[in-house]
């Protein structure tokens, strides 16, 4: 996605509102880049729990009822399983036969050839779900120090929770929630509340669940695999929320390097039925609710030196590099946006939508999603040089960005969305998803900054179209 400057003064709640986002700084320019890292123009800031975290997306790749880790050389001998990132995965792939592929379905084209699978997730109707909205966590974690991480080794792979499991697992391993909870215990961040549970709960019509699966980040130092893919790795001795770094690995695995997690987001519609009537491939049992069974594996296929600059850069620096970014004035080819590849922002206004609402809610996701939640909306639409050209509703707001109304499915690159609540500092973000609900509209944003999330009451949101 292009930056670009923004200027535009609105009326909102009867209180003259100014908001200008100026663009970041572009990087210095960056010879020789391999292929898959160009140079961005985004910036990374400190995150005020001292944890160090990047993220990348991966898009489904493929589906095959294989797992090269548990049944080795052996084709259709389990489950249903859903992979990312790497095309090539099946029963007979190997550490070295991942390493051939050129080009994957992760940022970064080939710097990162790992191979991520999970379970399929069925709706209450038996229809497989698709992991839409997903991202692959490289973080320091709460437990352990930032500064302690360190990069895993070439070739690591291991496996998180039991695809065996009848009853609940470790909610440390399997996590489960709905978006829509609100945390009264001791947390760590917002952004990962304390109240998850391990198996798949009932959620709200219109709400989201959210499904977290975490990987030991312990290492012993000298196995990249067991017999079972977990003895090697452990989990580390939990710190004490909300105190983070408190904790530290076991004297037998004493090498901490990033807590891997597998991130996604399923939205609850009358399409998919009550959430507590989902369940995974996985899930053999007979009684109870669905997720008794999660379980993720992966296999290590990163280009150790990119690997080494995101530990450096963003996690022992305790950093929010965000989705893609280095934090060394470089970033991952997007997957999804081409247009972020530009090395220059372009400097002029480009068409907005700029919407009024009394009642306006966001409600934190993971990390740095959110959602919008936006009542009884107006929408305006401006030209580029600021002049108003119609007022519309957001039905037809949503199609001109090539939303069909009702559907979460965008048809065009993630828009750029800017939100400002009751005169609070702005937050910049792009849309993922939207949906019209009765007199509601939501998106569904990842969040650049997070200074307005948890905020409520009247505001504007300016909605960027794409040329």
């Amino acid at each position: 996605m292009t930056h670009r400057a923004l200027g535009l003064v609105t009326i909102a709640a009867g209180v003259a509102l100014s908001i200008s986002l100026l663009p970041f700084s572009p990087a210095t320019a960056v010879d020789d880049l391999q292929d898959g890292r160009i140079p961005s123009i985004e910036e990374v800031g400190e995150r005020d729990d001292g944890t160090g975290n990047f993220r990348t997306l991966c898009l489904e790749s493929h589906i095959n009822f294989d797992d090269p880790l548990v049944f080795p050389n052996q084709s259709n001998a389990t489950h249903e399983h859903v992979f990312f990132g790497n095309p090539s995965t099946d029963a007979y792939s190997t550490i070295d036969s991942l390493m051939q592929v050129a080009e994957t379905t992760c940022d970064g084209e080939g710097l990162n050839r790992s191979a991520y699978w999970v379970p399929s997730i069925y709706d209450a109707f038996g229809e497989r779900m698709k992991f839409d909205d997903v991202l692959f966590y490289y973080k320091s974690g709460f437990h352990i120090s930032a500064e302690e991480i360190q990069a895993p080794p070439a070739g690591l792979r291991m496996i998180a929770g039991n695809a065996k499991s009848s009853v609940p697992q470790d909610v440390e391993i399997a996590k489960y929630r709905c978006e829509d909870w609100v945390v009264t215990s001791p947390q760590f961040d917002p952004g990962d509340p304390q109240d998850h549970v391990a198996y798949i709960p009932k959620c709200d019509l219109d709400d989201a669940l959210e499904v977290r699966i975490v990987f030991p980040q312990c290492w012993d130092g000298l196995n990249l695999d067991s017999p079972d893919h977990r003895s090697h790795m452990a989990y580390p001795i939990e710190a004490t929320a909300p105190f983070v770094g408190t904790g530290r690995c076991p004297d037998s695995h004493p090498v901490a390097i990033p807590e891997i997690s597998y991130n996604f987001a399923f939205y609850i519609s009358q399409e998919a039925g009550p959430s507590d009537q989902w369940r995974l491939s996985s899930d053999m049992y007979a009684d109870g609710p669905g997720g008794y069974s999660t379980h993720a594996d992966w296999m290590n296929g990163w280009d150790p030196a990119i690997m080494d600059i995101l530990v450096d850069n963003c996690i022992n620096k305790s950093l929010e590099c965000g989705v893609g970014n280095l934090g060394d004035g470089t970033r991952l080819t997007p997957i999804l946006d081409d247009g972020a590849a530009q090395d220059e922002p372009e400097l002029y206004a480009p068409d907005l939508f700029v919407w009024n609402s009394q009642k306006i809610r966001v409600v934190p996701g993971r990390g740095n999603s959110a959602r919008l939640v936006i009542h009884d909306a107006r929408v305006s639409r401006f030209d580029r040089v600021g002049r108003m050209i119609e007022s519309t509703d957001p039905g037809e707001a949503l199609e001109d960005f090539g939303w069909a109304r009702g559907s979460a499915r965008l048809a065009t690159p993630h828009p750029s969305v800017v939100i400002s609540l009751g005169g609070q500092d702005s937050m910049l973000a792009t849309v993922r998803k939207a949906r019209i609900v009765n007199d509601r509209v939501i998106l569904t944003i990842r969040a650049i900054d997070r200074s307005v999330v948890k905020a409520k009451g009247p505001g504007v949101i300016m909605l960027e179209a794409q040329d």
